[in-house]
């Protein structure tokens, strides 16, 4: 694999998150916070990372609709 095609995948990769906060944000807005919530759950399906302020935001997001915050599986709630 050559390394412009690594820097392209990488490119895109980082679009695709992007784009999904992007999604949980609006989804949030709308009112619609287990959406946003499930736009969430994406990224770290990917094997990704939130951003420390997503943290936050799912906090709230969960709170909002009602339900638990998602963990990843292997976090323990302590």
């Amino acid at each position: 694999m050559s390394a412009t095609a690594r820097i392209d995948g990488d490119e895109r990769h980082r679009a695709a998150v992007a784009n999904t906060l992007v999604w949980a944000d609006q989804a949030a807005a709308d009112g619609r916070y287990r959406d946003a919530l499930e736009w969430l759950a994406t990224i770290e399906a990917i094997g990704d990372v939130l951003p420390k302020s997503y943290l936050t935001k799912r906090s709230a997001w969960s709170a909002a609709s009602g339900s638990a915050p998602a963990r990843r599986a292997g976090q323990s709630g302590r």
